[in-house]
Formats: C-alpha cells, sequence, structure tokens
C-alpha cells in the first residue's frame, strides 16, 4: 500500500464540504495594482509569497497571485478555470488584520477564470475586534463580532425610550420629595377625603380638605387658653361651650346692643335709677308692702346667688331637693350665636377652641379641623374657582390631554400590580401577578446578542441545549437526546484525525480502477473501484496494492480516465 505524502494531506485538513487551498502569507484589504513587491496588511513581501487577493475594483481579477518584481502570475493551484471550485478555502498566515483567517469563494457555480467576479467571505479567524466584554458589537451572518463598542450614554446604545440624567433630573425637580410617607391622594377618589400613606407602618393619615370658608381661630390671642370652645346654634340661639362648660347664648348686633347697657357703677345715680331708694332713705311698711309687691315671686327656689360669694358662681336652689342649678355669668363679651341662622341646624353642638395648630372647631363629635381668619388666610391670595389649570395660573402641572397623552406613550399593566427588581439587585428583574400576587422573574438584558432556538424553515419547538464538555468541545443534547461534539477550530484536526482511513467523511487522494469516462465533480465512485494516490498503470489491474475496497466516495475534482484526484468517503 502506498503511504500518502505530505503534501496530500494539507488539503483533506478542511471542513467536510468543502476544499482548503494551500495556505498564503497574506490578504488584501483594499484593491491593489499587480505588480511590484509591496507591503500588504503590514507584511512586506519578497517573491514568490502567495498572497490573496479578494477586493480589487474589478472582481474577475481576484484569486490567488505569487507576488513578483514585476507583474504578478497567478498561482499554479489558482490558475484554471477548474481550480476555483465554490466553497474553496483558503488559510492566510500573517498580516495585522488578516493572520489566522481562513476565507471561503462564496461563488454558486463554477466561474470562468479571469472572466467571472470572484467573491471572497472570511469563515474563520480573527474579525480584527480586541478581545474584551462589549455591550454592543455588529455581528456578520456567521455570528463573528465585526465590530464592538462600549457607549456610555443611550443615544450610543440606540435606546429611544428611556430619559436622560439630566431630562429625569429636571422631571425630578418639578415634583417635591417624599418624607416618610408612601401615597398621598384622595380617599376612594373622593374630594372631600384627602389623606397620605405613613411609610413606617402603612398608616392613612387624613388630611383637612380645602373649608371652603374662613374659620376662626380659637385661643391664641392675648390671654387665652387652649381650652376647648364650641359655638353652635340652639333654639335658644347661638351658644357656646369650654370643654364641657355650658358657656349659654352668644351676643351679637341681632340680639345684643353695648350702647344699651351701662358701665359697671357703685350707686343707683351711676345707673340713672330713679324708681329705688337709696340706703340712706327711710321706708314705712307700706313703703315695704309696696317694694316688694314691686319684686317676682320665688318659683320653686329657695336660694338665688353666689355660691362662696364667687361672682362666677351664681346659682339658685331648687325648693324641693335643695339641688343647685348653676347660672351663667355674664360673659363680658358679645358670643356669636349657634344654629338657627339661614341653612343652619339648630340641634348640632358647634365648639371653637384654640389648639398647637391654630382655631379649630367641632359640630358634636365631629372633628372641623382649623378655622381660618385674617392671621392665617387672605382670600385675596386665593383663585377663583375654575376648571382649567389655566383658570389657576398653573404652570408645573399637566393638562388632561397632555397627561393622556404622556399616559398614551406608557405601556399599561396588563393584570400586574408591581414591577421592580427583587430585593433591589438589578439581576431580579419580575413583575407581581394581581390576581394572586404571584412573583414571575423575568430574563435581564443578557449582554449579547442571543441565537434564537427554532421557528426557522424546518425546525421544531424542541429544547436545543448547548455547553461546554470540559475537553475542548461544545456538546449539542435536542430534548434528552445527545448529539455528541460539535466541530470547531480546536478539535477539528483532533477529530479528522480520529476518523481514521477510509471512515466515513474521511478523504483520500486516489484513481479508479477500472475508467468510468468522464466524472464530474460529485460524482460517485464505489471504493472497489478506488486504488490510494497510484501511478503505476498496472496497480489495480494485476495485483490489489493500495486498493481503497470499501464504502462510496464522492469526487472533489473532475476527471476521465486514471487520473488522480480528491476524494471523500460518503457511505
Amino acid at each position: 500500500m502506498r503511504r500518502m505524502s505530505p503534501s496530500c494531506t494539507g488539503p483533506i485538513l478542511g471542513l467536510a464540504a468543502s476544499d482548503y487551498k494551500k495556505a498564503v502569507r497574506c490578504a488584501t484589504t483594499v484593491s491593489i495594482g499587480l505588480s511590484g513587491l509591496q507591503t500588504i496588511d503590514d507584511v512586506t513581501l519578497v517573491a514568490g509569497d502567495r498572497v490573496l487577493v479578494k477586493n480589487q475594483d474589478t472582481p474577475a481579477q481576484n484569486w490567488i497571485y505569487l507576488a513578483a518584481a514585476g507583474a504578478w502570475t497567478r498561482a499554479q493551484d489558482a490558475n484554471e478555470s477548474n481550480e476555483c471550485s465554490p466553497g474553496h478555502l483558503v488559510p492566510v498566515q500573517a498580516g495585522t488584520k488578516n493572520a489566522g483567517t481562513v476565507w471561503q469563494l462564496v461563488n454558486t457555480v463554477f466561474p470562468v477564470l479571469g472572466t467571472t467576479a470572484l467573491s471572497f467571505e472570511r469563515l474563520l479567524g480573527r474579525s480584527g475586534v480586541a478581545a474584551g466584554d462589549y455591550t454592543r458589537v455588529k455581528v456578520n451572518k456567521f455570528g463573528q463580532v465585526e465590530e464592538g463598542s462600549n457607549p456610555t450614554t443611550l443615544s450610543g446604545s440606540g435606546i429611544q425610550d428611556a430619559y436622560t440624567k439630566a431630562e429625569a433630573d429636571l422631571r425630578d425637580l418639578q415634583r417635591p420629595l417624599r418624607d416618610s410617607i408612601t401615597y398621598v391622594g384622595l380617599a376612594n377618589n373622593k374630594p372631600d377625603a384627602p389623606y397620605m400613606r405613613r411609610e413606617s407602618d402603612g398608616a392613612l393619615v387624613p388630611l383637612q380638605p380645602s373649608l371652603g370658608f374662613a374659620p376662626v381661630q380659637q385661643g391664641g390671642g392675648t390671654g387665652q387658653l387652649n381650652n376647648l370652645v364650641k359655638i353652635g346654634w340652639s333654639n335658644n340661639g347661638l351658644k357656646a361651650m369650654v370643654d364641657a362648660t355650658d358657656l349659654g347664648n352668644l351676643w351679637y348686633a341681632n340680639n345684643f346692643n353695648p350702647a344699651n347697657k351701662a358701665d359697671w357703677g357703685t350707686t343707683l345715680a351711676a345707673y340713672r335709677i330713679a324708681d329705688a331708694y337709696t340706703k340712706a332713705e327711710v321706708y314705712a311698711k307700706s313703703e315695704v308692702d309696696t317694694r316688694i309687691a314691686d319684686r317676682a315671686l320665688a318659683d320653686s327656689i329657695s336660694f338665688v346667688g353666689l355660691g362662696s360669694g364667687d361672682l362666677t358662681q351664681p346659682y339658685m336652689r331648687r325648693a324641693a331637693d335643695s339641688i343647685i342649678c348653676w347660672l351663667q355669668t355674664k360673659l363680658g363679651y358679645t358670643p356669636v350665636q349657634q344654629g338657627t341662622g339661614v341653612g343652619q341646624n339648630s340641634g348640632a353642638a358647634v365648639k371653637i377652641g384654640w389648639s398647637s395648630s391654630g382655631l379649630k372647631a367641632t359640630v358634636d363629635v365631629t372633628d372641623m379641623g382649623n378655622l381660618w381668619y385674617a392671621n392665617n388666610f387672605d382670600p385675596g391670595s386665593k383663585a377663583n374657582w375654575g376648571s382649567t389649570l389655566a383658570a389657576y395660573g398653573i404652570t408645573n402641572a399637566y393638562t388632561k390631554a397632555e397627561s393622556d397623552a404622556r399616559d398614551s406613550q406608557q405601556p399599561n399593566a396588563d393584570s400586574i400590580t408591581i414591577l421592580g427588581f427583587a430585593g433591589n439587585d438589578v439581576s431580579l428583574p419580575y413583575m407581581r401577578r394581581a390576581s394572586d400576587g404571584q412573583v414571575y422573574y423575568l430574563q435581564p438584558r443578557l449582554g449579547y446578542t442571543p441565537v434564537e432556538q427554532g421557528s426557522g424553515p424546518n425546525m421544531s419547538a424542541n429544547k436545543v441545549r448547548l455547553g461546554y464538555n470540559g475537553a475542548g468541545s461544545l456538546r449539542l443534547q435536542v430534548d434528552s437526546s445527545d448529539f455528541g461534539d460539535l466541530t470547531n477550530d480546536q478539535n477539528l484536526p483532533a477529530k479528522l484525525a480520529g476518523l481514521g482511513l477510509s471512515a466515513i467523511g474521511s478523504y483520500a487522494f486516489a484513481r479508479v480502477i477500472t475508467s468510468q469516462g468522464q466524472v464530474n465533480q460529485g460524482g460517485l465512485i464505489a471504493g472497489s473501484n478506488l486504488l490510494y494516490s497510484s501511478t503505476n498503470s498496472g496497480d489495480g489491474t494485476g495485483n490489489n496494492s493500495g486498493l481503497i475496497s470499501v464504502g462510496t466516495w464522492r469526487a472533489h475534482g473532475a476527471f476521465s480516465g486514471g487520473e488522480r484526484t480528491l476524494f471523500q468517503r460518503v457511505s
């Protein structure tokens, strides 16, 4: 059996579906003149260097050349049309950009050398992009990274649906900061029920809505205490109460005129009283009887007077059981009548008094909040009622139309309540389902361009797994079926070497024993009619020296007799 020479083993180390050409020294990056010893891709050429010319303005000039001081010529293995097989692979040895790359002739039919445009694409090897992590890459159709960058701006990353920091800061400046609260709004959407929710325990804190009138402050004036003051209308007029003490009716212009009252005095004359006797005057019995007859009778009382002589405690004592009925002292000021005014109720107890937050009012047991007055409320500083923001001169809020336009640009919550990061971990984005509160984690941004699984032509929805086997190869599994290792630059030589002589997929440089006439590339020949690379025409006819004998082999070159060419075993 003949041993294959080293020159025959090179072409075999290629992809199963393509032919490898002998390596070139360098490859062009631009169109060049095809003469002279040039520097291409930072490689200074010497005479005889093989050069892959692939970027000519006239693509028919492309292919493998030998560098020379004068005009270049096509390489011996690339100077005929049948040596330009579609799919040919050309490895490159050196060059700043192209070293270590493999280029493929991507023409789909056999060309006419010098006439047909020849096109090349990089199939394997470096793309020129430095190793590293990139957030933005450009990937060619082979999945190779052509360009990589790390933009630091939204626009640089092509993101249009987010605000920049400057835009977000400007929006934030138009909104108040929250202090120990989570929400502020209207309970059940009622305009008279504003509230805030405390952050520490979620407690709801009701707020005082606008009263719609100017309240009166309770206490806080000179000499005033913090007692609870209540004012309200009654059947007897406007009444007041301090804490639990009934102060009786309040006096106002409709029921009290100070001009009709006298100042305090110590004599009858001080009050201009002319129908009474002074102490110095002596009364006769008839005069006393007359005076008594002029006085009111005691009706079911035994005493009327001042408790312990205290002017603030006037009282009457009931005759039947001596129970004391305390009387209201003269108020010394004009009181406000409680209720019975136009549209006012008569049964509610109105209380007004001073508090730490100002003058407050209570009706029965309902806290009406603070009252407003000149010192804490200026109607001139308030706007008239209106129905638009413009009516109030508000410029830092969006109208409904503007808000609707903004909202239309935002996604709606579809059956979720919360969207965010679990535990503030940016690697755990999630949504919470509204129906049951269940958390569903989302896929964070991968940081690379993923490969879509399935959905292509003739593809099913099976689960595809791809991973490193720890021994230099990627391994493929579909559902539970193991498809073994994938072929790559690192394991290809070992995989090919492991095929063994005459194994399916292996290559052989051989010739036919019995001529079958003209056979083109792709023709199938039985192994029993093939002889390993023999030049002796007698081999195979008189003996079986170097007989392949097994399988079916596909020709990678055309032949018509006993010429040698490259074969690959296909079955």
